[in-house]
């Protein structure tokens, strides 16, 4: 089990803040945040026109029908059901879609920055990869590890064997530097990065002007196309991008390991960056080599673990070296421990491989997890060795419109359909990381059906709700069947009839209040006939 991970005061983004019913001192559904997809559209006049976003991004039902409307007004699908407009151009498409109704969502295409600095020459590799552990040998079939960032200089030596999505120029420091942090495979007197020679794609992303939204969608398609195990993403913003999300979540239940650089703006606060505080990814915070939090380093409690990000020795253009400094390197080295875990222990999948890093962290100053470090320094002998983690299935399921085909275009399939032989569902809800876990089942007309949720240790808290076909969100007291909220480790268990002659579908929420002390919840979940 995860260890408890201490509330998120100010954690942006409502799908990422879950309160909970009325009893035992909670707040009732239709009092929690609601994470609506964003309807936003640009200014209108010569004036608003000029401050508007470059650029602007339309969500539509992902079909034929919304494509072609889509192309008649000259957008381009970043990603499916996601466009990238011109900014003129947003209002109509926008309406056009809504019109058939087709339209999902409407935003600015919001720029995001690296995440980087410099410093002083510091050999950090040893404190990821302890001398004589043996490194894999890197097949045909190893996992690929994206590199979301600009593009890298591929003619330095050290950065033989690292591909390119596409070709890009002009090349610059840090694309080059980060992919060199995964597999650098030393050349002479050059650098070694933590698997040195793994499979690395570089996918060009933004320039040295910055990056848009619709480039990290963009971008996150071509690594899941690619078949890539581990994505890293070192950039970042305190705002958050809708069409972001959905692009993480999309990669996620693809089955990547997503990791991304918590930030460098120090103690600010909950002051959080996108997308390392989204759920279902690893955010990196910095070290020093010797494992002392890094003072730039963002602290919040989206932090998951730390990696050496002080100091580090780097690949730069022109076949040379230099001293950086930035979670931005943080992060890739975490995505190279997932490589290597990935290659030595196939049997987990993107979500355990995850939660072993978490697990094995070496816990650094403050004791426990904190916000500055997360679980701990990452530690790939310990996840080599560790136990592995159970399986959270069926993710990403944070809500009704991940799970009823709305966002991912099919919808998941009824876990149970009212036959005499129940199911049983082992998972797990984090406050931070995973709110919220929706099924599906399907129950027969007039027929009855007896939800529950037992608590996988004592201070385990999760509580149940259960909403029929008309809900259109958890976060919202509409269709609320019933729910039960008891104390921690005690099972919790809901009874319901359909009443209607024909079988409908229903949707079962497990969640974390967000007053308890251990907000992450191991459970299992049973569904049978009463």
């Amino acid at each position: 089990m995860r260890h408890g991970r201490p509330l998120l005061l100010l954690f942006i983004c409502a799908l990422l803040t879950l309160a909970v019913p009325a009893a035992a001192g909670a707040v009732p559904a239709s009092q929690r945040p609601v994470a609506d997809a964003p309807l936003l559209l640009p200014a209108q006049g010569a004036r608003a026109a000029r401050a508007a976003a470059p650029g602007w991004l339309v969500g539509a039902a992902p079909n034929p029908q919304a494509r072609a409307i889509a192309r008649r007004h000259g957008a381009r699908e970043v990603a499916p059901g996601i466009h990238a407009v011109p900014t003129a151009g947003a209002r109509a498409l926008a309406g056009a879609l809504r019109a058939e109704g087709l339209l999902r969502f409407s935003e600015p295409d919001r720029p995001l920055r690296r995440l980087d600095a410099e410093d002083d020459f510091t050999n950090w590799r040893a404190a990821v990869v302890p001398p004589g552990l043996g490194e894999p040998t890197v097949r045909a079939d190893s996992p690929v590890v994206a590199v979301l960032d600009s593009p890298a200089d591929l003619s330095h030596p050290d950065l033989t064997g690292v591909t390119q999505s596409r070709a890009a120029a002009p090349f610059d420091e840090h694309g080059t530097a980060v992919a060199s942090m995964v597999s650098a495979r030393r050349q002479g007197s050059g650098m070694a990065g933590v698997w040195p020679g793994a499979r690395t794609l570089v996918v060009p992303t933004g320039g040295a002007e910055g990056i848009s939204c619709s480039e990290i969608v963009s971008s996150l398609r071509t690594a899941v196309e690619a078949d890539a195990a581990v994505v890293n993403m070192s950039f970042g913003s305190p705002q958050t991008c809708f069409a972001m999300e959905l692009a993480i979540y999309r990669a996620r239940t693809a089955g990547v390991v997503l990791v991304a650089a918590a930030g460098n703006e120090g103690e600010q606060g909950a002051s959080v960056s996108f997308p390392a505080a989204y759920p279902h990814v690893l955010s990196v915070a910095s070290t020093d080599v010797m494992g002392n939090r890094s003072a730039f380093s963002t602290a919040n409690e989206a932090v998951d673990v730390s990696a050496p990000g002080e100091g580090v020795t780097a690949a730069v253009p022109g076949g040379g070296h230099g001293l950086l400094e930035g979670t931005s390197f943080s992060a890739p080295i975490v995505a190279g421990v997932a490589a290597w875990v990935a290659e030595r222990r196939p049997g987990l999948d993107a979500g355990q491989v995850a939660d072993v890093l978490r697990e094995s962290a070496d816990d650094i100053a403050p004791e426990g997890y904190d916000p500055f470090t997360g679980f701990g320094l990452v530690d790939l002998p310990g996840a080599l060795g560790a136990s592995t983690p159970r399986a959270d299935p069926l993710e990403v399921n944070d809500d009704i419109e991940w799970v009823d085909g709305r966002r991912f275009g099919n919808a998941d399939d009824h876990i149970w359909r009212g036959g005499r032989r129940g199911k049983t569902v082992r998972a797990q809800v984090d406050l931070a990381k995973d709110p919220v876990d929706v099924y599906r089942i399907r129950v027969p007309g007039r027929g009855r059906a007896r939800v529950a949720i037992n608590p996988r240790g004592d201070a385990a808290d999760p509580d149940l709700e259960v909403f029929d076909r008309s809900a259109r969100t958890v976060y919202s007291e509409r269709g609320l069947v019933g729910r039960s909220v008891r104390e921690a480790g005690r099972s919790e268990a809901v009874r319901f009839t359909n009443r209607s002659r024909r079988a409908r579908t229903y949707y079962l929420c497990v969640f974390v209040p967000t007053e308890a002390e251990q907000l992450d919840a191991g459970y299992t979940l049973s569904v049978r006939r009463p």
